[in-house]
């Protein structure tokens, strides 16, 4: 329960970034903490924003608040992008893909103007590599990335589906979430992920590195901020 708690108190925290109120197009991530921020959402944003989701879950639950939700292939950029992680380091880099949305999420952060991740203070770690990392795979090249990736020196599991339904977890993509231990790999994940990304077949992972603004902790002392890993990009 505490860590719910945690959660919403991050999620309550991002409806008091000015990039937030002034924005017109609303990027929104997948994920529980990202449920939390969907449901305080005040009518006001609701009602006067327009909204892009990275998920059909994400999306769903913004329609049922009565969002007006646009298709990300109409736009070209946003104007914010929220979302939560699964494990956030301390330089501001992340490591997402739990919800299994990883390649639609990069795409809108890489979309954004601004970029903030939302989460409860245990997904702050100080590397990276405790936290399996997750990327998303063409199924025709399921094995042989498999394979590939354990020629570098990692070992890679295809991840299951629980409760009831068998086989592989699918992204909305149509793709399969393949999980990644990198605990033996060395410190450059940029290189790590430069590697995974020369493999193909692989369309994704789910490293964000130099990509957030901010970052809104909720835990035992309320809400933290801490400054993103984000870099001026080309043209920008």
């Amino acid at each position: 329960m505490k860590k719910e708690e945690w959660k919403r108190l991050a999620a309550k925290g991002a409806l008091e970034l000015e990039e937030l109120v002034n924005a017109e197009i609303i990027g929104v991530g997948t994920g529980s903490t990202v449920a939390h921020l969907i449901d305080l959402f005040p009518s006001n944003i609701i009602q006067r924003k327009l909204f892009v989701a990275s998920s059909m879950d994400t999306a769903l639950k913004l329609k049922g608040r009565g969002a007006k939700v646009m298709d990300a292939s109409a736009l070209d950029s946003l104007d914010i992008y929220i979302d939560g992680a699964d494990a956030v380091d301390w330089e501001g880099n992340a490591i997402k893909g739990g919800g299994a949305a990883l390649f639609r999420e990069k795409v809108l952060a890489s979309m954004s103007k601004f970029f903030t991740i939302i989460i409860d203070e245990e997904k702050l770690v100080k590397d990276l590599r405790e936290r399996p990392l997750p990327v998303e795979v063409d199924p025709f090249a399921l094995s042989f990335v498999v394979r590939k990736i354990e020629e570098l020196g990692m070992s890679a599991f295809i991840r299951q589906a629980k409760e009831g339904k068998q086989g592989p977890i699918f992204s909305d993509s149509c793709r399969v979430i393949v999980d990644v231990d990198i605990r033996n790999w060395g410190e450059d994940l940029e290189k790590l992920n430069a590697e995974l990304k020369r493999i193909p077949g692989i369309l994704e992972t789910g490293l964000f590195i130099g990509m957030v603004d901010v970052i809104l902790i909720g835990g035992e002392g309320g809400i933290a901020r801490r400054p993103g890993g984000r870099r001026v990009r080309k043209g920008s």
